[in-house]
């Protein structure tokens, strides 16, 4: 009975041995290796979505970077609008009492004013067509420079180029605004001074003598002044 029980058994020789560990060797690695795959599949994605977030991260920030820029710069130009609007009222306010007393010195003598205006006037009539010419570009210049279209480069340069340009427009056409006004002005006071002289060149004198032949009072046609 013993003897058939060996005889049922089966004794594995060296090679078999051998076989079977090399076999689970194998199948270990395969293992390894499939599981190095999925550690690797794994930190790709990690790094994927690493890469995205910071692309997102970059992405914000320049986006916030860049709205700070424009809130930065429409400040800028909102502080630059209210120092020049500031300005053009200071240049008012002076260009306003220069007339005034221009006004007042010309009240109190007309005739020296008229002088005034009429050698102004005079001085352009007697410059060339050229010098008056060179007088305009001269002004031009000085108001209007020439814009370097080459030295903006970029989109935004371009743009704030624009601004610039339209801020000047506007500012000139207010200026020319003012300009009108006060053209306007001159003219009623020059020809409220001109009737004035006028009225003074063609007056004629009625003097009231006394005793001693001198003159104690002139009519004139808007009033008697009395010596």
């Amino acid at each position: 009975m013993a003897d058939q029980d060996q005889e049922g058994e089966h004794t594995l020789t060296e090679d078999e041995k051998t076989a079977i560990e090399e076999k689970k060797r194998q199948e270990f690695k395969q293992e390894i290796i499939q599981a190095l795959k999925m550690v690797r599949l794994v930190i790709e994605k990690y790094d994927e979505e690493i890469a995205a977030l910071k692309k997102h991260r970059l992405e914000r920030k320049n986006e916030q970077a860049m709205w700070l820029d424009r809130i930065k710069k429409n400040e800028e130009d909102r502080k630059k609008r209210r120092q020049e609007e500031n300005e053009r009222l200071i240049r008012m306010r002076e260009q306003k009492k220069i007339e005034r007393e221009e006004r007042q010195r010309a009240m109190r003598n007309p005739l020296a004013y008229k002088n005034t205006v009429q050698d102004e006037r005079i001085r352009f009539a007697r410059m060339t067509v050229e010098e008056l010419a060179k007088e305009k570009e001269e002004t031009l210049a000085k108001r209007a420079p020439a814009l370097d279209l080459d030295s903006l480069g970029s989109e935004e340069a371009m743009k704030e180029a624009a601004r610039d340009l339209y801020a000047k427009i506007v500012k000139a056409f207010g200026n020319l605004f003012d300009l009108q006004q006060t053209e306007k002005r001159q003219k009623y006071d020059i020809k409220e001074l001109n009737t004035r002289i006028n009225a003074l060149q063609a007056a004629k004198v009625k003097a009231a003598h006394s005793a001693d032949g001198l003159i104690k009072k002139i009519a004139l046609p808007f009033g008697e002044v009395a010596e």
